[in-house]
């Protein structure tokens, strides 16, 4: 008698019943990775400038600049570390892809770091930057204390 070798099909209507399960397990998932990634990635960007210029600020004993690209609050069409005094680029950060919005809460265009590292722009206690994507989705918010260090608040409810 002749056996062949192969599978039945129970068995392959049994195997794609089990991947699509897990596949619609899974996918919404991995879009939740995508996008905290990507918001990741955004909030680093934003972190990175802000440290580039305290120690650019420290480093040429001059008063340094984070400008945003529009001039006012949205921040998402890119911003620029400067010198203050001359306006001397230090580096461009580019608009940032993507369907969210980054904004400075009170309006902020600019932060400006002095010779010594500090925050010399004026906000009601700390300065804020909001990251978000979705209404009510977590975002991401950062703070920026009177002495320049940033935080990042990773489980900010989005309003």
């Amino acid at each position: 008698m002749n056996r062949q070798n192969g599978f039945t099909l129970v068995e392959l209507l049994i195997t794609l019943a089990i991947v699509s399960i897990v596949l619609t397990v899974g996918i919404p998932s991995f879009n939740d990775l995508i996008r905290n990634n990507r918001m990741t990635g955004q909030v680093n960007q934003v972190v990175s400038a802000l440290a580039l210029a305290r120690s650019e600020a420290v480093k040429r004993g001059a008063s340094i600049d984070v400008v945003s690209a529009s001039g006012g609050a949205n921040w998402k069409n890119g911003w620029t570390v400067e010198v203050s005094v001359g306006g001397e680029d230090i580096r461009v950060f580019e608009a940032q892809a993507g369907n969210h919005t980054l904004v400075a809460d009170g309006g902020q265009g600019t932060f400006s770091y002095d010779s010594q590292g500090f925050l010399s722009t004026n906000c009601a206690g700390n300065c804020t930057i909001t990251l978000c994507e979705t209404s009510g989705e977590p975002g991401r918010q950062l703070s920026i204390a009177p002495s320049g260090h940033v935080s990042v608040n990773g489980s900010y409810a989005c309003p």
